[in-house]
């Protein structure tokens, strides 16, 4: 399984087991220089599909449609009448105390039923903004409410930062 080397009319052929693997062409760029160029080869439609699908899972993956906004902000979106508030804690971690804002619903991200129960309470027509104790259900909640057609705000730090940063908090 030897890897071949053939040179032909300014072109080598790099060839394992009878198929190109590529194919390089030398171009003078200067007397000094030398440029390698991939020919439209096995190889290099591999390259570019490789490029292709990383271009694609990254797009899919890595970005996320949701704001993940600091206390000030937060407090701004919240005041608003038309932002829905969502707290994505345990029913015994909201009872505990939570953000006092008109309207608050509790709709906890580790019930199975999380979405169901979004998608009966949430109008998706409005902006939701969710928290929770530290920002991390929060963001996987923002997450799953974007994907399914939320505009969506997310509190960075949850309901810690909130009163690191001096707001209050209500267990009405």
């Amino acid at each position: 399984m030897k890897t071949k080397a053939l040179s032909q009319y300014g072109k080598t052929y790099f060839l394992f087991k009878g198929y190109t693997l590529f194919n390089i062409k030398v171009l003078p760029l200067s007397s000094q220089t030398n440029f390698l160029s991939f020919k439209n080869t096995t190889m290099s439609k591999f390259i570019i599909s490789l490029m292709g699908l990383v271009t694609l899972f990254s797009s899919c993956f890595g970005q996320s449609n949701f704001k993940t906004v600091d206390v000030e902000t937060f407090e701004k979106c919240i005041a608003d009448k038309g932002v829905q508030t969502v707290d994505v804690r345990t029913a015994d971690e909201y009872s505990e105390g939570h953000i006092d804002v008109k309207g608050v619903v509790n709709i906890d991200f580790k019930q199975a039923d999380f979405m169901q129960q979004a998608e009966q309470r949430l109008d998706k027509s409005r902006t939701v903004a969710v928290y929770c104790r530290s920002g991390r259900r929060s963001a996987d909640a923002a997450n799953l409410l974007s994907k399914a057609g939320y505009k969506v705000v997310d509190l960075k730090g949850g309901i810690i930062e909130w009163q690191e940063k001096g707001r209050k908090i209500t267990d009405r």
